[in-house]
């Protein structure tokens, strides 16, 4: 039921409407909610499938949904406070909260401030690879982000809401993957994927929206949800592939070869991959990108030889790995520390113990320096595959460091 509202852009309330209404009777919102957990009862056989409907005659992107909209939660100040703290967070109009209580303010930012706020955005979003530790982005881009709402809340932003909506909705990305990789923090971060997706959705910006679509793919993979992962990322490569830019089109493909890949699908997977390769080509035309960190032909080059992992085929692997590694730039410690795991992982599987070592090893380096959890558990997974050989010099000296972790 959560994947089905997720691709079509909605909110919790405004699906549990459009429900209401295919079933014609009333769907309180307590009790949608209840459907879309996980750990609850499933829903009626007749509320899934008029949910199906719904999705299929209203995908994100193709066309806008024919429910009314309200104003977005105007009048609280800070919508990722609230999210932090647990309160629900409903997709009414960012129009409302835009224009709430603000008109006739004296002050108004100016043009080159709003400049300089989008290109600090873009620079919180890109530190993401680097050196800068998940503790240390967090607060900063939790804070440009309430800076953003309020400035659009108070009617203090210089231009059309739009542009607003989208560095918003960049700035709950990526908030939200400092949550999923630094803490493991699903809930917070669903809400964060969310959230950026309504604003992109306000935006029209149909290349963010394919982004966050990719996002909550990838913490549907986090969740041990597979199947909604599939159908998620099913809509955001289509929808990338139609709307977005060429970056976002190789991303939402990698993605969706690791899921084909972690199925067992192998001929869909190879299939992705080299739409993904198409559309790095094109990348040179349209450098545009508003995900998180960077995406690359090294990076493509580490799904390939993850997928092939993921498949069994660990020389292969090996090798992309290795590849990968020798072209990503140094001072991208993320991407280097979870592609190190991946590599002791294969060479765990092939026996190589010492060199396996060496890689977690390199993971466990990086990973707290940059307080990047998702490496560590990574390295954790190499570990259980160390024990066959836990005699050994090297693998104890890994578990003393991983206890340390």
């Amino acid at each position: 039921m959560s994947a089905l509202r997720i691709i079509t852009g909605m909110a919790a309330d405004e699906f549990a409407e459009a429900v209401a209404r295919e079933l014609g009777r009333p769907v309180p919102l307590y009790v949608y909610l209840e459907w879309e957990k996980d750990d609850r009862a499933a829903p009626p056989p007749q509320a899934l499938e008029a949910a199906r409907g719904i999705a299929l005659r209203n995908p994100i992107g193709v066309q806008a949904s024919d429910l009314s909209r309200r104003s977005f939660l105007g009048g609280v100040i800070g919508l990722s406070t609230l999210a932090a703290a647990g309160f629900p967070i409903s997709a009414r109009s960012l129009s409302g909260t835009l224009a709430f209580g603000g008109a006739g303010r004296a002050w108004r930012a100016s043009t080159q401030t709003a400049d300089d706020l989008e290109t600090l955005v873009g620079s919180y979003r890109r530190a993401y690879a680097g050196k800068a530790a998940v503790t240390d982005l967090l607060p900063g881009t939790t804070g440009l982000m309430d800076l953003l709402i309020d400035l659009g809340r108070r009617d203090q932003w210089p231009s059309a809401p739009g542009r607003l909506a989208s560095l918003v909705g960049q700035a709950a990305i990526l908030v939200g993957l400092l949550q999923l990789m630094g803490s493991h923090d699903l809930s917070a971060a669903k809400v964060q994927y969310d959230l950026a997706l309504r604003f992109a959705r306000e935006a029209n910006d149909w290349d963010l929206a394919s982004y966050a679509l990719g996002s909550l793919a990838f913490l549907a993979v986090q969740a041990r949800r597979p199947a909604d992962a599939r159908t998620i990322v099913v809509v955001a490569s289509d929808l990338a592939g139609h709307r977005g830019s060429p970056r976002t089109r190789a991303w939402t493909a990698a993605l969706a070869s690791e899921l084909h890949a972690r199925a067992g699908r192998e001929v869909a997977s190879c299939r992705s991959l080299e739409d993904a390769r198409a559309a790095l080509d094109r990348c040179c035309d349209d450098p545009s990108w508003k995900g998180v960190g960077w995406f690359d032909d090294a990076r493509l080059v580490s799904y390939d030889g993850g997928n092939l992992l993921l498949l069994g085929k660990y020389a292969a692997a090996e090798e992309l790995l290795r590849l990968s590694l020798k072209r990503l730039d140094p001072p991208r410690l993320k991407h280097r520390s979870t592609t190190s795991a991946d590599q002791a992982m294969v060479l765990a599987l092939r026996g190589e113990v010492e060199e396996s070592c060496a890689r977690a090893n390199d993971a466990l380096t990086l990973a707290p320096a940059i307080s990047h959890r998702e490496s560590v558990d990574r390295v954790r997974g190499v570990h259980f595959h160390l024990m066959r050989w836990r005699g050994h010099p090297a693998v104890r000296q890994l578990t003393e460091r991983l206890q340390a972790a």
